[in-house]
């Protein structure tokens, strides 16, 4: 067991990097800062490799890493809305304290008010040689004003909106988002129900359009939500307990609601 005692204020969430990027974590809280942690020789050793300071933002209140492919990448939702890029460039080593790592970090506006949580997509391809790059990268973001999604266009070395065919209902607070693995479906925590967001059949890359497909009503204030690995499965938290639910796909694309407590519903 190891305490990592940075942050000067609440944790709001912690995220690992994927497998193939080093043991690393990342954690973000009420003092507005990033921090990436990192694994020394012993298990119960870490040490803060970079502190990045968003404190102008507000308070951090989500962080997820990259897929691997887009190398040592994470985003972080700020409480001013918007969505902050943090990119690892190169690692200097010097005489006495060895590697100084350098990080690059991006900004911007995702929300009209306060961004709530992020979620990478799985990546479009994979570069010529395996070579790391943002190129393909996509980010869906919530806020209080709905979901949005980014999309990384390499050639003006900027993140563009994705089209949301959003109606009143989804254009109200969404606390959490959640990209499908390897998949274009979005699941969003919004109020007391899990919206469900599909892409649309598209030739033109450059202009995506995602469409609401299914409400799940679930009957309590939702909180956060994630995928099971495989897909087709939701984790759902709800309530003033902060009570856990799954929710399971049928052939028929209906949802069952299941309690984990009371063994389904």
């Amino acid at each position: 067991m190891c305490e990592l005692g940075e942050h000067a204020g609440s944790v709001y969430q912690v995220s690992w990097a994927p497998p193939g990027t080093g043991t690393l974590l990342a954690s973000v809280g009420s003092d507005g800062y990033i921090t990436v942690w990192g694994r020394l020789s012993l298990p119960d050793q870490w040490h803060a490799l970079h502190n990045q300071d968003l404190r102008k933002r507000g308070p951090a209140r989500a962080v997820a890493w990259a897929p691997s492919e887009h190398g040592h990448v994470l985003a972080c939702a700020s409480a001013d809305g918007s969505v902050s890029i943090l990119q690892h460039t190169s690692a200097v080593w010097t005489d006495m304290a060895g590697p100084e790592h350098r990080w690059s970090c991006q900004s911007f506006q995702a929300h009209k008010g306060q961004a709530n949580s992020v979620s990478w997509g799985s990546p479009e391809h994979t570069m010529p040689g395996g070579r790391i790059s943002l190129n393909g990268a996509r980010l869906a973001s919530a806020g209080d004003d709905g979901v949005n999604v980014w999309f990384w266009r390499d050639e003006f070395k900027a993140w563009e909106a994705e089209t949301m065919q959003a109606s009143k209902d989804s254009q109200a607070i969404a606390r959490d988002v959640a990209w499908k693995p390897w998949d274009e479906t979005l699941a969003s925590a919004t109020r007391q129900a899990v919206f469900l967001w599909r892409l649309e059949a598209s030739d033109d890359s450059a202009n995506r359009s995602w469409r609401l497909v299914q409400q799940v009503p679930i009957g309590e204030e939702v909180w956060k939500i994630s995928w099971s690995d495989i897909g087709g499965m939701l984790l759902v938290s709800c309530g003033e307990d902060q009570r856990s639910l799954f929710l399971k796909q049928q052939l028929g694309g209906e949802w069952d609601v299941m309690d984990l407590e009371e063994g389904g519903s």
